[in-house]
């Protein structure tokens, strides 16, 4: 939901260059800041993305973003 706390996780920030979260997003939602649905899903894209490259391939916060990231491509081909 959040970005990991720098203090606790400092490697995330060396590891993912564009860090966003879904509280920033959701906040962005309910400000009206997504006028197009294109930049809406790449931010959402980029959630699912960091997330895949951040935990290892077997942990269930992989899992959970490969799942959301195949259920947005879904609604992307539609």
């Amino acid at each position: 939901m959040d970005l990991p706390d720098r203090e606790q996780w400092p490697d995330y920030y060396d590891v993912i260059e564009a860090p966003i979260a879904l509280s920033t997003i959701r906040d962005r939602v309910k400000a009206g800041k997504y006028r197009k649905w294109e930049l809406f899903e790449a931010e959402l894209g980029r959630v699912f993305s960091n997330a895949k490259r951040y935990n290892a391939p077997k942990s269930q916060v992989y899992k959970d973003a490969d799942v959301m990231q195949s259920l947005l491509r879904g609604f992307a081909d539609e």
